[in-house]
């Protein structure tokens, strides 16, 4: 599995010289919480950071920094590393605790941004995984499945009994 198979690829960006503000804008027309800072010294445009909105909070409005001057670039968390496009996503998932990120920018063999991966949709991957491996346990043997949905079962476990009349006056 390749990073290219999972990561989003309709991404946000925004220049380093950019203010608190145009971010909060840019986050609020397109729904989302966070773009990628990318260096528009480089005719390739590469990432070098990632700013969130939760950067925004802590480090303007809490602050209470006027978000018309404080740049992308002073409360972008830096991106150390990018994940190549057909890189493996476990690999990719490694950078992403390494960096301490939720988002981790994708860039093709000449650094160029192709799309990021989410926290999120490695999260939906597993989630797809541990339903299939369910499916498979539950299955007869020798049976293939036809559908992935399964009827919702009810659980087994039962719950705790209710304390006998004893027991709920002595702990009064």
């Amino acid at each position: 599995m390749s990073v290219s198979e999972y990561c989003n690829r309709d991404i946000i960006t925004l220049s380093p010289q950019a203010s608190a503000l145009d971010a909060a804008k840019l986050m609020r027309k397109h729904s989302v919480t966070s773009i990628i800072v990318l260096d528009e010294t480089d005719s390739q445009k590469k990432p070098i950071g990632i700013l969130e909105d939760a950067a925004l909070v802590r480090e303007v409005m809490a602050r209470k920094y006027d978000p018309g001057t404080i740049l992308a670039e002073t409360i972008m968390q830096p991106v150390t590393e990018c994940a190549q496009l057909e890189e493996p996503v476990w690999t990719a998932v490694e950078q992403m605790r390494k960096q301490n990120l939720r988002r981790l920018p994708i860039v093709d063999s000449e650094g160029k941004l192709q799309g990021e991966l989410i926290a999120d949709d490695i999260l939906a991957l597993l989630t797809a995984g541990i339903v299939d491996i369910a499916a498979l346990l539950r299955a007869p043997a020798g049976k293939k499945k036809t559908s992935r949905k399964q009827p919702r079962r009810k659980s087994t476990r039962r719950p705790p009994a209710a304390p006998k009349n004893e027991e709920i006056a002595s702990n009064s």
